[in-house]
């Protein structure tokens, strides 16, 4: 059954490759469909810990890093959805305040288009561009390219909504 259950899971990689394939992945509408089909490929055989960041009508996928800052933040989210109001610093980021303190794990980290850092214990932030610094790495957005992760997260602030939940009302 296992053997079975994995040769799905590829067919429905190589189908949702093959449909991307095809798309025109630019800005606005075809960057969030994109990010969407890729998604929803992917979800069916994602097994680690997963979080959720709804940006407008786009849910990103967040896979959480190993760590206790990681594990605190989805404790946090288990008790409800985060909304966070997000502004844009230094044009590589938007950050803001998640209203409590997580333990940080910092290290020395040259960050990644797509990743999620946890910042003085009380803020997050998702880069959309490089820098180094000691941060504590939160996780990392799944299939999204750096051109989407902008077309998503727009100029300027931003409102995101962290959750547990694939969904949110």
């Amino acid at each position: 059954m296992r053997y079975h259950s994995g040769v799905r899971h590829i067919a429905a990689f190589f189908l949702a490759a093959a449909l991307l394939s095809f798309a025109v992945i630019g800005h606005g509408q075809d960057a969030l469909q994109a990010i969407a089909l890729r998604s929803e490929a992917a979800a069916a055989h994602t097994e680690a810990p997963l979080i959720y960041a709804h940006v407008g009508g786009v849910t990103l996928e967040i896979l959480l890093a190993p760590n206790s800052s990681a594990e605190a933040f989805s404790e946090l989210l288990a008790k409800g959805d985060i909304l966070v109001e997000m502004l844009d610093y230094g044009n590589f980021e938007k950050v803001g305040d998640i209203g409590t303190t997580l333990p940080a794990n910092n290290e020395r980290i040259t960050t990644e288009p797509g990743d999620v850092i946890l910042w003085m214990g009380n803020s997050i932030s998702i880069y959309y561009d490089v820098n180094t610094w000691d941060l504590t790495r939160l996780g990392k957005v799944q299939r999204v390219s750096q051109e989407e992760l902008k077309a998503v997260l727009g100029k300027g602030d931003v409102t995101v909504i962290f959750s547990l939940s694939k969904s949110v009302e």
